[in-house]
């Protein structure tokens, strides 16, 4: 399973693709952290896990919270 965190929902599912995988659900989800605002902050099943080729993988996508500076 790649690591897309870090990365683009569109980014994430290119990669995801290329290693022979699925886009699954996509989640948004508070960041309190402000460090992954607009881009993948978790994702399932996690990087490095073995996986059947085709298996979904779901990923969660950090929205600002109000406290954040732009």
């Amino acid at each position: 399973m790649p690591d897309v965190t870090g990365l683009t929902q569109a980014e994430a599912t290119s990669r995801i693709d290329a290693a022979g995988f699925t886009l699954g659900a996509v989640h948004v989800a508070i960041d309190d952290s402000c460090a992954f605002i607009g881009v993948v902050m978790g994702q399932s099943p996690a990087a490095g896990t073995h996986a059947s080729p085709g298996t979904a993988v779901s990923i969660t996508i950090g929205k600002r919270p109000k406290f954040c500076s732009p």
